[in-house]
């Protein structure tokens, strides 16, 4: 068990310093403690927990809405209206197919990342409004470069090949979504 003084104390270091590494924040513990070692796997399931805890209490009793702007909404109507939308990816996030994989519970659910079915909804309404066309062999556009292919044949083994996110000009992220293959 861990103190929760340890792991908010780690939540706002990890928060507020980008790049800090657990493991040494659990050899610095250690080298602190008289006791032994400090159960890496633990403390990061702990922290993780704690991590979703703070994350309830900001959404259900604060009311704090993180994929809302308050510098984006609008004083007359009171309602969020981004003027401009930045899209960012990451394609080192990527996770691979595998058979009778295990489904476990994220802690999250589907509040941070947009969920598969609602994604698919989405996805078949652009198609309905913009057909893909099989002119340009899967071609982004008019480009003739093979970098601009819709799919790659690099990624055809994974179910996730990465993140994309739409934030405002605040920096504050609309939705994430799961880029699957």
């Amino acid at each position: 068990l861990f103190h929760q003084d340890v792991l908010e104390f780690w939540h706002h270091l990890r928060l507020l310093t980008p790049g800090t590494s657990e493991q040494k924040y659990l050899e610095c513990l250690s080298a602190l403690s008289d006791r032994k070692p400090i159960d890496k796997k633990l403390f990061s399931e702990a922290s993780k927990a704690f991590g979703y805890h703070h994350h309830l209490l900001d959404k259900r009793i604060k009311k704090i809405d993180k994929t809302s702007c308050r510098a984006c909404i609008n004083s007359e109507t009171g309602k969020p209206e981004c003027l401009a939308c930045h899209i960012d990816g990451n394609f080192k996030l990527s996770k691979h197919l595998i058979e009778n994989e295990s489904k476990e519970r994220s802690y999250f659910g589907n509040e941070i990342i947009c969920d598969d079915s609602e994604l698919n909804e989405i996805m078949e309404e652009v198609n309905r409004v913009k057909p893909r066309v099989q002119k340009h062999k899967g071609m982004c556009g008019n480009s003739e470069f093979k970098a601009a292919q819709e799919v790659s044949s690099q990624r055809k083994n994974l179910d996730v090949a990465g993140n994309m996110m739409g934030s405002c000009g605040h920096a504050t992220i609309q939705q994430p979504v799961s880029v699957r293959m």
